[in-house]
């Protein structure tokens, strides 16, 4: 029976696609407008971090092995996607 290792893969991957997700609503102009945010998107060097973050993400993922690596990427954007969705809305329903 195969056991379940916790490391800290899956939960740096879960706050680095938190991150890269929130940062990508931002710079939508419907959902900034929907939670009336008028700061600064990200641009410019920032593009490349939202590029380069899952790529990084991945390479942490693939340190548990190629096969559990990939489940914990795809696995922990999901996660990371309905949570960025369910804070959205939240923000947004505050508002």
């Amino acid at each position: 029976m195969p056991t379940i290792v916790l490391d800290g893969a899956p939960l740096w991957a879960f706050i680095t696609w938190v991150i890269v997700l929130s940062a990508h609503a931002i710079r939508q102009p419907k959902i900034c407008r929907l939670l009336g945010y008028n700061g600064p998107v990200p641009s410019g060097w920032g593009i490349l971090v939202l590029l380069a973050a899952p790529l990084m993400t991945l390479a942490l993922c693939m340190t548990a092995g190629p096969t559990t690596g990939i489940f914990y990427w795809c696995g922990t954007f999901s996660l990371a996607g309905v949570v960025t969705a369910l804070g959205l809305a939240c923000l947004q329903s505050h508002r």
